[in-house]
């Protein structure tokens, strides 16, 4: 979510943009040497610190916020609201990188069904579903803004 105007706050009451990583596999993944990324050309610009757990069939918010000081699940970049590309990537250098255009506020891009990668799997969900798989209900009209 690009440009989180009220949708989901963080721990502190903060509405900032954020990334929603999951696992759908059956064991838990320690995060740490784990990167996010808004450039392309810096796959490993916020990395993850050790002890930061995705639980197995979990979800987890990572904020946006360019404050990683701010504790373990904020990252050190901001989303372009106006669009760019969001990246995550594993220690070993593997990962993907997902581009996105400007998005309306408080709608997040999302995958749906969860983990898809198939062209056209990303759909727009009002307000996000932070913790849950990604279902849209009722189907809502793309809000890229022109």
């Amino acid at each position: 979510m690009p440009r989180n105007i009220s949708a989901v706050a963080d721990e502190n009451g903060v509405y900032s943009d954020w990334i929603e990583l999951h696992n759908p596999g059956n064991q838990a993944i320690d995060l740490g040497g784990w990167a996010l990324t808004d450039d392309a050309a810096a796959p490993f610009k916020s990395p993850l610190p050790a002890g930061l757990t995705l639980p197995p069939k979990g979800f987890l918010v990572l904020w946006a916020d360019g404050a990683p000081q701010a504790g373990a699940t904020h990252l050190g970049f901001k989303l372009d609201a106006k669009g760019g590309v969001a990246g995550v990537f594993a220690p070993d250098g593997r990962g993907s990188l997902v581009a996105y255009a400007e998005i309306a506020g408080d709608f997040s891009a999302a995958r749906k069904p969860d983990c898809c990668s198939t062209p056209g799997c990303f759909t727009f969900a009002f307000r996000g579903t932070p913790g849950k798989t990604n279902v849209v209900v009722p189907p809502v009209t793309v809000p890229v803004l022109a």
